[in-house]
């Protein structure tokens, strides 16, 4: 495979445009700052100290990606290798200043995972559970898929096979590298995989965002259709020149880039964009081997829309809970398809709040959504007539809280509880 390109794009130093990491043959990780802007990227090469990801030995043939591992809201590092194996990395800095820390053994949710030769990881929400799974593509073509039967901030990944794997019958002959994205503005996630010849294979989803189906498609119907980068190609899906659809990059087997700009449309209607209606609202697990909630522990409240959004400069965007503000994690909430805000809060000790019922019965005044659009430039909308959230009741005894949180949707799922909640505040 030479010095093949593997990219992947992603948020690296907090400014709100994409940079650029890129993993080649020689075990080491490139870094391509944009200091232009969202629209107008420009790739400026960084190294030694100011690479975020220098002196990360990332095998012969790495292939990174980054996600939110542990549920802390910044992007760690997964790294696929030419052994099979995969490599962790977790972020111990910030959003805007990262700092890389390999994680071994138990401390590495990935360990034992081996696909046999060249591992190639993409992580997304497959079966619509709200956390991270993991598909890798391999040396032979085909792709493995490890379910997340963890948590968001605790993940543990199981290997599915046969019927149990969305992607078991799919072989694309030699070297698979695959990306998810939504291609078709359906709202859920299709592939598309690069393989040694240096085309690409698109598999449309004609499932749904919790049971995907995968159906090879070709031809005219195949967006991807006549390109061909010559060998090993890599894919990654972004948006390049901030119009608000996707446009496409492709490593390749001379380590250089292509990029194929996206001159459609987009499918998005103009229709204001508004939550799902059915259980829009879900909120993160309690941290494993804990019983409640403490102080210092992150609360994630995930709002899912029913279309993909843009995210500018959204300071200031949060959910307001009983006084409490869940402020937007503007890096949980741009995974590519995914159509999620993310919301977190941070408990403090201390925290007292007197029974109240809590309603979004306005939600001008208790949810500030700050430059958040679809493509059409539509922000979100919640009606009157469907309440997000409401009689939140806190019922405090000394240190400890039973939080009840119900949520009605009215004319959709009239009364009906949606959760209750151990929480202790330390």
């Amino acid at each position: 495979m030479g010095n093949a390109s593997a990219p992947t794009l992603a948020d690296i130093d907090g400014d709100g445009d994409l940079d650029l990491v890129m993993g080649e043959g020689n075990a080491t990780l490139k870094y391509y700052q944009n200091t232009g802007t969202t629209s107008n990227p420009a790739y400026e090469a960084k190294t030694g100290d100011d690479n975020p990801f220098n002196g990360i030995d990332a095998g012969y043939s790495s292939s990174p990606t980054l996600a939110d591992i542990d549920g802390d809201g910044d992007l760690d590092l997964v790294v696929g290798e030419g052994n099979g194996t995969l490599k962790y990395y977790q972020n111990t800095g910030t959003t805007s200043n990262p700092a890389y820390e390999a994680k071994t053994g138990d401390d590495n949710p990935f360990n034992g995972i081996d696909v046999g030769y060249v591992s190639v990881p993409i992580l997304a929400d497959i079966d619509g559970d709200g956390d991270l799974d993991l598909v890798v593509g391999e040396y032979y073509g085909t792709l493995k898929y490890y379910q997340n039967t963890g948590t968001t901030s605790n993940p543990a990944y199981e290997v599915k096979t046969g019927g149990s794997n969305p992607f078991n019958s799919i072989d694309v002959g030699d070297s698979s590298k695959p990306t998810l994205a939504d291609i078709d503005g359906d709202g859920d996630l299709d592939l598309v995989v690069g393989e040694r010849n240096g085309t690409l294979k698109y598999y449309q989803n004609t499932g749904t965002t919790s049971s995907p189906a995968y159906e090879v498609k070709t031809g005219g119907n195949n967006p991807f259709n006549g390109i061909d980068v010559g060998g090993y190609s890599s894919p990654t899906l972004a948006d390049i020149d901030g119009d608000g659809d996707l446009d496409l990059v492709v490593g390749k087997d001379d380590g250089t880039l292509k990029y194929y700009y996206n001159q459609q449309p987009s499918s998005v209607d103009t229709q204001a964009p508004t939550p799902i209606t059915t259980n829009p609202w879900t909120l993160s697990d309690i941290p494993a081997g804990q019983s409640a909630f403490k102080a210092g522990d992150i609360i994630s409240l995930t709002l899912t829309m029913s279309e993909t959004l843009k995210l500018n400069n959204t300071t200031g965007s949060k959910v307001v809970i009983a006084g409490k503000d869940f402020v937007l994690d503007k890096t949980a909430s741009t995974t590519a398809g995914d159509k999620k805000l993310v919301f977190k809060y941070s408990v403090q000790a201390g925290d007292n709040i007197a029974a109240t019922d809590f309603d979004i019965d306005n939600p001008t005044s208790d949810i500030t959504l700050n430059n958040i659009t679809n493509v059409a430039g539509k922000a979100p909308v919640f009606t009157a007539d469907r309440v997000v959230l409401t009689k939140l009741e806190y019922i405090e005894k000394q240190v400890w809280a039973i939080i009840l949180l119900r949520v009605l949707m009215w004319g959709i799922i009239p009364h009906q509880p949606w959760l209750i909640l151990m929480a202790m505040v330390i």
